[in-house]
C-alpha cells in the first residue's frame, strides 16, 4: 500500500494536469490556428490553371465582436497565402443574424484573386438567414445555394444548399456544368455526401468542427451533434468524390474551448492531370 505522502503527489499532479488540460483547452488552441496544405489533382482541370490556390475557411460562428480578432487573424492568414479563390463554407454566426454585417464586413477583407465564395450553414438559417444573406451580398461575397460559377475554362465552382437546414438541389446546382472540366464542390455539411457521391469532384465541406474536443478513446461520431457521423476531420473518399472536412474556426460549446482540434485554415493547390506532358 502506498504511502499518504506519495498518494497526496499523485492526486496534486493529476489535479496539476488537468488544471493544465483545462486552460489549454480554454485559452491556447482555440487561438492556436493550423494551416494545412494539400496538393490535388482535379480531373479535367487545364494545364493553364495548373497551381491554381483555393483558401477555405468554415464555421466562423460570429456570437457578438468579442472574437473578432481572431476572425481577422484567419483573414490576414488567408491573405498571407495569396488565394486564388477563397471558400468558406457555412456557419457565419450564432445567436442571430445582427452578427452578420460584422462578420461579413471582416470577411470582405479577403484578398482573393478571383473572387471569394461562400455556402451557408445550418446555424444561417437557424439565426436569420435573410440577415446572413443580405451581409454577405452586400460584401461582395458571392453566395452559391444550389448555383454555380465557371471560374475559367476548365474549372467550375458549385455550391449546394445545407442538408440540414437548407433544401440542397444537386441537379439546379449543376445546371450547365461542363462535366468534362474541373469542379470543386461547396457543401456545408459532409453528411450530404450521398447527394454528391456521383460526381466527379473536390468537395470542400465543414460544420463538424473536428469535433471540438476530441478524445481519442472516445469516438466523435456517437457524440451529441455528430451521432452517426462518419465523416468528422480530413479527407474521405466518397464514390467518386474526393472530400475533405474542414475543423472550422469558431465554437459553439458552452465552455468554449477546443481540445486536440486545433481551428483550420486549408490550403489547397489544383494540379492539372496533364501538367508533365510536353
Amino acid at each position: 500500500m502506498p504511502k499518504l505522502p506519495r498518494v497526496r503527489s499523485i492526486f496534486l499532479t493529476i489535479i496539476i494536469l488537468l488544471v493544465a488540460a483545462a486552460l489549454y483547452a480554454r485559452y491556447i488552441e482555440p487561438r492556436w490556428f493550423q494551416v494545412t496544405h494539400y496538393e490535388v489533382t482535379a480531373a479535367g482541370l487545364p494545364k493553364s490553371l495548373d497551381g491554381l490556390k483555393i483558401v477555405q475557411l468554415s464555421d466562423i460562428h460570429r456570437n457578438g465582436s468579442g472574437r473578432d480578432y481572431l476572425i481577422k487573424r484567419a483573414v490576414g492568414i488567408t491573405n498571407r497565402e495569396s488565394p486564388d479563390i477563397a471558400v468558406i463554407t457555412g456557419d457565419f454566426v450564432s445567436g442571430s443574424s445582427a452578427n452578420a454585417p460584422g462578420c461579413a464586413r471582416i470577411l470582405s477583407m479577403i484578398n482573393a484573386k478571383r473572387g471569394t465564395y461562400a455556402v451557408l450553414g445550418n446555424h444561417d438559417y437557424w439565426h436569420g438567414v435573410d440577415g446572413v444573406k443580405r451581409a454577405l451580398r452586400r460584401e461582395g461575397i458571392v453566395l452559391l445555394t444550389n448555383d454555380n460559377r465557371r471560374i475559367a475554362g476548365g474549372l467550375y465552382l458549385i455550391g449546394i444548399d445545407d442538408a440540414w437546414a437548407g433544401h440542397p438541389d444537386v441537379g439546379l446546382a449543376w445546371s450547365g456544368v461542363d462535366e468534362s472540366a474541373a469542379q470543386v464542390l461547396l457543401s456545408h455539411t459532409p453528411v450530404a455526401a450521398r447527394l454528391f457521391a456521383g460526381k466527379k469532384c473536390l468537395a470542400l465541406t465543414g460544420h463538424t468542427h473536428g469535433g471540438e474536443v476530441d478524445l481519442p478513446p472516445i469516438p466523435r461520431s456517437m457524440l451529441p451533434g455528430l451521432l452517426g457521423c462518419r465523416y468528422v476531420k480530413g479527407w474521405f473518399k466518397v464514390g467518386q468524390a474526393n472530400m475533405y472536412v474542414n475543423r472550422g474556426i469558431g465554437i459553439v460549446n458552452p465552455f468554449h474551448i477546443r481540445f486536440h482540434s486545433r481551428p483550420e485554415i486549408s490550403v489547397f493547390v489544383l494540379r492539372s492531370p496533364n501538367r508533365k506532358e510536353k
